[in-house]
């Protein structure tokens, strides 16, 4: 596995530009971040809602394995990132938990570096104790397990994947946690402060995930925020920055009969990642920028 050390102050970042990157999932949150990073080569796909940003663009069924084989011949891009989910409904299973699968085995056949995006709700979320690489899975509710399933057909598929697990992303004045905030002024929505997760900005994602690859780096990778913060308290932070009274957000604990993870802070143990994985937190991120552009 390689490693990766410090870069050198004003040193240029590591960069995927001079090839072709093809970002599944590009027009989520973090698939425009990654787009936005990776420079003009990149390619991106959409599936139900074409994308407004100007690029190089293919609709993609992931649901549709010999759609998925004959994209990845067609580009033929030189590494492919998966940031394409299903939160639930139909498509949970055939896009989250089996799509990964099918992408590694068409990557693999092809020799092209395979990069999944996981998340940290593939743990159970009771213990005290950040979660590391090492920690085995343990998902309590159907999106967790679905991701669990995904990370290991990818690892069965392209052993020298690289596998990213995350957290709450935030950044966008669009994104989900943003528009949580939005909702939370109508008095509809209250944030859980029992429930603890580690956010990240997900350009800060974007560009360790980009600096992951340019190492060739392999295995998985924990990428989380510095900070571990209840959601009350993230929202609240988040707050300003969408127009929105922090004092006007309320919280309260979670329902005990509510499946869900409680506490599920990311931390990595591979050190020789230090200098990548070393995000910054939402406390530091949320004090020191203004409110998120609206760029895509």
């Amino acid at each position: 596995m390689a490693a990766i050390t410090p870069s050198v102050p004003e040193a240029p970042a590591p960069s995927v530009a001079s090839g072709r990157t093809l970002v599944v999932g590009g027009t989520g949150l973090l698939g425009r971040a990654l787009l936005r990073a990776s420079g003009p080569g990149a390619i991106g796909t959409w599936h139900r809602v074409a994308p407004s940003q100007p690029g190089r663009w293919y609709r993609l069924d992931l649901r549709d394995p010999a759609a998925i084989r004959t994209l990845v011949y067609r580009v033929q891009p030189t590494a492919i990132v998966n940031a394409a989910y299903a939160r639930g409904g139909d498509d949970l299973t055939a896009v989250t938990a089996v799509a990964p699968g099918l992408l590694a085995e068409a990557a693999t056949a092809a020799g092209i570096a395979f990069t999944h995006l996981s998340t940290d709700v593939v743990f159970a979320g009771d213990r005290q104790e950040p979660y590391v690489e090492s920690d085995p899975m343990a998902p309590v509710h159907d999106y967790g397990r679905a991701k669990a399933r995904a990370e290991a057909t990818v690892a069965a598929a392209a052993p020298r994947a690289l596998i990213v697990r995350t957290s709450l992303l935030y950044g966008h004045p669009y994104g989900v946690q943003e528009q949580l905030v939005r909702d939370a002024r109508t008095g509809t929505v209250s944030f859980f402060t029992d429930e603890i997760r580690a956010p990240v900005h997900v350009d800060d994602l974007a560009a360790a995930i980009l600096m992951l690859i340019e190492a060739e780096v392999e295995g998985l990778v924990h990428l989380a925020g510095a900070d571990a913060v209840d959601r009350l308290s993230f929202a609240r932070l988040l707050a300003p920055h969408v127009g929105v009274d922090p004092s006007c957000l309320s919280g309260r604990e979670s329902d005990p009969s509510l499946i869900r993870p409680r506490r599920v802070v990311l931390r990595s143990e591979r050190s020789e990642l230090a200098s990548v994985t070393a995000l910054p937190g939402c406390h530091a991120r949320l004090s020191s920028t203004g409110p998120p552009s609206d760029r895509d």
